[in-house]
């Protein structure tokens, strides 16, 4: 007889569904959906929900009756509850002693041992001790039909609470057995003050359900406080960003105290967060840019009512924020820092339409803190400008040209910002400058930012109009040497013959792009100069008494004077 080959029978869905079990019960950190209080709710409702027609189940077996009786009732519910009481009573003060941290104490009171709800469980214990035993109910509701005692009406309740202090059993040993690492997870230095415990434990996602619960401003200022290693860091900050949304999204004025004195304090433990998390760099100042945004539109639209909630100080303390990660991270060794802060200001700008200039110029607060800190950390050698030559290609918004400015196509709101910014900070920079000091760092970086220009014409340019301000400006000119203008680089040719007219021809094409580019941009601030007559004047000046340095700079100077005023002319035709 042929044999019949056994089919194996595949039990490979057993396992994953003890394993779902496990980790549902396990309640580690990748299920801290399951700690909060709307599942525990739930839970509490069918059980008592499902307790109610099993106590009338059994009232109607009379074979029950003698275990059912009130006496023995009572004495089964005075011996069940004092046995876990007994039990959870040392749980409680070992793990209370267990640990003297300020955010542990307040996790342990509020998510393990839940000592509000425990006081109202002994509260219904003793009222059901203390309820009539032979008072008998009547129910009749449609097809329901029940005579029962009041006491035997007051079980769910008792198996509600019972189900709660189990509970609090099983959370209680969890903690307990959760054990704590000695060091990061990475190598950290762990001192006294900080507080980690092993990735995926109980105890953390006991930490983060209290967090998402907070309904005291002092626990998030316990938290900011402490120290995390990486992985803790990253999801402290996650609990942090859902609950600031949800304040602004409640529209509810009362929780932005709350959130006032919580951004108040990350502002001011800035430095003790982990800059060795990759979410630091390159996702926290989105996260916190979008989010000054947010703060920003809901003080403007509670204007009346801000002094009210905070609303102008919660507004200072996100800017602060905001700034501290600036610059913290354009000082940061290598490239890494700026260029995250350039991601992130690509999402906030394009989120707020600032990229693109509709009717008129926009400025914005966090764009022009932004530029200024990357100026000076070029101008301090924290950044040397050519690795921020990739953010300032020829179709970058962020790139100052003539076409970004004034084509009759699509123009950039960045150019603007750049360029004004720009010009605001090299006012204060030559400011800052010694009669015979150099500012070599601004020619590079008018190369970066103005791609198209010469770097010798457009700092020539720009000292004119800063020598401007003052009604003697061709004096200043003649007797003051120019700090900027030094450098300007060409493109790389291939050596041919006529490489010396194709480098003619682009230097001169650079040149022209300067003086239409800056005539057009400072329009007003050229003809306050009244450059005709001050040309007159430098024509008739008397060079006796000049040094060779300062005719050289007086013949500079008529050469640059007639180039703007030719140039203005061509483009007012």
């Amino acid at each position: 007889m042929k044999k019949v080959k056994a089919i194996p029978v595949k039990l490979s869905w057993l396992k994953s569904i003890y394993q779902r079990t496990k980790d549902f019960l396990g309640e580690n950190i990748h299920g801290v959906w399951l700690l909060r209080p709307r599942v525990s709710i739930v839970g509490y409702v069918l059980l008592f929900i499902i307790c109610s027609p099993v106590v009338t189940y059994l009232h109607e077996n009379h074979w029950l009756h003698p275990w059912l009786h009130p006496a023995n009732s009572s004495e089964i519910i005075i011996g069940i509850f004092t046995l876990l009481f007994a039990l959870l009573l040392p749980l409680a003060i070992a793990i209370i002693q267990g640990d003297n941290n300020p955010l542990v104490r307040q996790t342990l009171t509020t998510t393990v041992m839940r000592f509000g709800w425990m006081s109202v469980i002994v509260a219904i214990v003793c009222f059901t001790l203390v309820v009539p035993a032979k008072i008998y109910v009547d129910i009749d509701i449609s097809i329901l039909k029940l005579k029962t005692t009041a006491r035997s009406m007051t079980i769910p309740f008792l198996a509600v609470g019972f189900a709660f202090m189990l509970a609090s059993l099983y959370r209680s040993v969890r903690w307990l057995r959760d054990e704590a690492m000695t060091s990061g997870l990475f190598g950290e230095v762990v001192d006294k003050d900080t507080y980690i415990r092993s990735f995926a434990s109980y105890r953390f996602a006991c930490i983060v359900r209290a967090l998402g619960n907070a309904k005291k401003s002092y626990i998030w200022q316990i938290v900011w406080s402490q120290q995390f290693s990486v992985s803790y860091e990253d999801i402290i900050h996650e609990a942090f960003f859902d609950r600031i949304d949800k304040i602004i999204g409640s529209n509810d004025l009362k929780h932005y105290a709350l959130m006032l004195r919580e951004l108040e304090a990350y502002q001011r433990n800035f430095e003790k967060r982990n800059q060795n998390s990759y979410k630091f760099a390159s996702e926290n100042p989105k996260r916190f840019f979008l989010l000054y945004d947010k703060i920003h539109r809901t003080n403007e639209a509670h204007y009346r009512k801000r002094s009210e909630a905070g609303f102008s100080v919660s507004d200072n303390a996100i800017k602060s924020i905001a700034s501290d990660y600036i610059n913290l991270l354009v000082k940061k060794p290598g490239t890494n820092g700026v260029w995250n802060l350039f991601q992130a200001l690509d999402v906030y700008t394009q989120e707020l339409n600032l990229v693109v200039l509709h009717d008129k110029t926009r400025e914005d607060w966090l764009v022009e803190t932004f530029l200024e800190a990357l100026f000076n950390s070029i101008k301090d050698s924290h950044v040397q400008a050519y690795s921020i030559k990739e953010h300032f290609g020829e179709r970058s918004p962020w790139t100052v040209t003539y076409e970004h400015l004034f084509s009759d196509g699509e123009r950039y709101n960045l150019s603007f910002l750049v360029i004004e910014k720009y010009w605001e900070w090299l006012q204060s920079s030559l400011e800052d400058l010694g009669d015979h000091d150099y500012f070599f760092k601004n020619d590079s970086l008018v190369e970066i930012i103005f791609p198209e220009t010469s770097g010798i014409a457009m700092g020539k340019l720009y000292w004119l109009l800063y020598l401007g301000r003052s009604s003697d400006y061709l004096d200043l000119w003649i007797t003051k040497h120019c700090p900027i203008g030094f450098m300007s680089s060409g493109p790389i040719l291939e050596y041919t013959n006529d490489i010396q007219e194709r480098s003619r021809q682009i230097a001169e094409q650079k040149e022209a792009n300067t003086f239409k580019l800056f005539c057009r941009c400072y329009y007003q601030y050229i003809h306050s100069l009244d450059l005709e007559n001050t040309i007159n004047q430098a024509r008739s000046k008397d060079t006796a008494e000049l040094d060779e340095a300062q005719k050289a700079r007086l013949d500079d100077f008529i050469m640059l004077a007639e180039k703007i005023v030719q140039t203005r002319e061509e483009l007012l035709n």
